[in-house]
């Protein structure tokens, strides 16, 4: 995926760095999902390394299946975002600002990439989130 320029609903524009999926269960061999395994599903996730040490947030709303609260959704989601505006930086020292989000989604086949990150993000508070970062 090429990347792609993203206007959240606060105006500020995003670009898409970088986007990784995963199913939610994938590494699950037997057994059937309880809140011990999901909170050790949600409490290991992480985006991939070679994307380096960066401020990221689970998206935490909206996790669970419409159908079995007990069932994450089906595909666990990271992408990475960044933004040429910077967050209260008067003395314009950085070049931008970056954040990491992850989010869960039930299909993956219903929509484009591009439809899921921006329904998922749109609404997303970067000057609460994001951090600045300088090349």
């Amino acid at each position: 995926m090429e990347n792609k320029e993203i206007t959240l609903k606060s105006g500020i524009k995003v670009t898409v760095e970088s986007f990784h999926l995963n199913k939610t269960y994938g590494g699950v061999i037997c057994g059937q999902p309880s809140k011990e395994m999901n909170q050790d599903i949600i409490d290991t996730i992480k985006y991939p390394s070679n994307w380096g040490s960066r401020k990221s947030i689970l998206k935490s709303n909206n996790i669970y299946s419409e159908s079995n609260s007990l069932l994450i959704k089906d595909f666990t989601c990271n992408v990475w975002l960044s933004s040429l505006e910077t967050i209260d930086d008067n003395s314009n020292w950085f070049d931008g600002s970056q954040l990491i989000v992850t989010f869960f989604v039930k299909s993956i086949s219903d929509r484009t990439l591009e439809e899921i990150i921006k329904t998922e993000i749109f609404e997303l508070d970067w000057i609460q989130y994001a951090e600045n970062y300088e090349l």
